[in-house]
């Protein structure tokens, strides 16, 4: 089994949450709310619905962060001579061939604007780059 940093993978996931907080909250919070298709009442969640939901993202955050190392450190093992720019190569990679498919997917099934995948395409392609360089650069 592969050794994974536990503090590289704690440090995966508070980027994946901080990353996403600034990403839907600060920075495409108008464009987020308007490829939805929701419109902001104003009204704060319950503190339950906000526990859940932190709790259900930082869960699966966990996972991925864990998976994505797992995965990294294999690929990594691969090569004869390894840089770190391949950590970048295998975050798109992964990118590619699974987060953005998964995205797309969001248009042809559930309707919904072309505005949605780049906005939660991009996000996900800058979490894997900056997960793929933590885990390179603490190994």
């Amino acid at each position: 089994m592969n050794q994974v940093n536990i503090f590289a993978v704690i440090t995966a996931t508070f980027f994946s949450f901080f990353l996403g907080f600034i990403w839907y909250s600060i920075l495409f919070n108008k464009q987020f709310f308007k490829y939805m298709e929701v419109k902001s009442t104003g009204e704060k969640p319950s503190k339950e619905v906000m526990i859940k939901s932190f709790s259900t993202f930082l869960f699966f955050a966990l996972f991925t962060s864990y998976v994505f190392g797992v995965g990294l450190d294999l690929y990594r093992k691969s090569q004869t001579e390894p840089h770190w720019c391949q950590s970048l190569t295998y975050s798109f990679i992964i990118w590619l061939g699974f987060f953005l498919p998964f995205h797309t997917g969001k248009v042809t099934w559930e309707m919904k604007k072309w505005g949605v995948v780049v906005l939660n395409g991009s996000y996900e392609l800058v979490r894997a780059l900056g997960m793929g360089l933590i885990f390179w650069f603490w190994p």
